[in-house]
């Protein structure tokens, strides 16, 4: 790993025989000398080794590389978690996802975040962060918290503001008054 030759290393790394006690800095070394996004490498180390992760920072540069790699795998792993962590986490992923900036990618990335099948905890924890916690400061806050409305099947009122209420009323009026579902 000195040399920076992660993918011989790893080879080393997840050989069943070696007792994993530096798996906080290897997951650490692998996730910030990732390239291109391609968090490849760290994954398939903790999947193959399946560490105990120790520090918050290493846990928090795993779990962003899982989310940047699936939404719905980061969404399982913060289930996996206590309650607490289980909130930090699960804040993470949404502003990892929204922090994107506008691309198809993104798009399609904020639709699978909305169509989660999340708990009533985390539909709380959603609306808090998006709402009136930091992800308020998002720029897609709003049109997330309209695109999970739209999902869960929640109706817009009529007298909201903005594109997307439009948008949601005439789809109903066009309906005959049935709300997507």
């Amino acid at each position: 790993m000195d040399a920076q030759k992660f993918e011989l290393a790893l080879e080393h790394l997840t050989h069943p025989s070696l007792i994993s006690d530096f798996a906080d800095d290897i997951i650490t070394v692998l996730v910030r000398h990732a390239k291109d996004n391609d968090y490849t490498l760290p994954l398939a180390y903790y999947h193959t080794v399946q560490p105990s992760i120790k520090s918050s920072d290493a846990l928090q540069l795993l779990f962003e590389a899982i989310a940047r790699s699936s939404v719905l795998e980061a969404f399982e792993f913060s289930r996996s978690h206590a309650d607490y962590m289980r909130r930090q986490l699960f804040h993470k992923l949404v502003s990892v996802v929204l922090e994107s900036g506008p691309s198809e990618e993104t798009a399609e990335r904020a639709f699978e975040l909305t169509s989660l099948p999340f708990d009533a905890d985390e539909e709380q924890w959603f609306r808090e962060y998006l709402e009136s916690g930091e992800g308020k400061r998002l720029e897609a806050a709003k049109d997330t918290l309209l695109m999970r409305r739209i999902a869960t099947g929640h109706a817009v009122a009529s007298g909201e503001k903005g594109t997307w209420a439009i948008l949601l009323e005439g789809f109903k009026t066009g309906n005959g008054g049935r709300a997507p579902a």
